[in-house]
């Protein structure tokens, strides 16, 4: 299965979520990074083992805050644009995302992916991209196949609550949760 992580945006002057040698580069990959390696002690496995696809809602470094608010997806960015451009970011995702299944279904024969989708605004976005992605990357795999009916891909999101993360532990010295922003 095809190991996805969904996010909102990368960090502010972010060099990616990657260092050349595949380790985590921010707050929530090295949070992530950690708690795969906690689960599989005997193996350290580098963040770029963790997921085959990464991807996020803004296509971009962006600051935390604007105007002393925190950076939000739908106020900042998408909300701001005309009904067309809307229209043109959501086919241009769309798109990528059957390029990308479809990869993962005729080249390595993935039947479906697990999507942790991290954040509100992941979780409400991800899942409606998805859900419109596949059936089309479903539909060209068989064309390029060449079978009588699609092959399969499923989406699955293995977290708690529908989707929801559950909560993190409170670190001992300060009484808080880890927090990735």
């Amino acid at each position: 299965r095809t190991r996805v992580l969904a996010l909102h945006y990368p960090p502010p002057r972010s060099p990616g979520y990657l260092t050349s040698k595949g380790d985590a580069t921010d707050a929530t990959t090295r949070l992530l990074a950690s708690a795969v390696n906690k689960a599989f002690q005997e193996h350290h496995l580098n963040f770029d083992q963790t997921f085959d696809v990464i991807g996020d809602l803004y296509d971009g470094p962006h600051d935390f805050k604007v105007d002393g608010r925190d950076f939000n997806f739908e106020t900042h960015f998408f909300d701001k644009l005309s009904p067309e451009e809307q229209r043109a970011w959501w086919e241009t995702k769309v798109g990528t995302l059957v390029g990308i299944i479809v990869d993962e279904i005729v080249l390595r024969g993935r039947k479906g992916a697990d999507v942790l989708a991290m954040g509100v605004l992941p979780r409400k976005w991800w899942p409606e991209l998805l859900a419109a992605a596949v059936p089309l990357a479903r539909e060209q795999a068989r064309r390029i196949l060449g079978l009588t009916y699609p092959p399969p891909y499923d989406i699955a999101y293995p977290s708690t609550s529908g989707g929801q993360l559950p909560p993190l532990t409170p670190d001992e010295e300060t009484g808080r949760a880890p927090s990735c922003g």
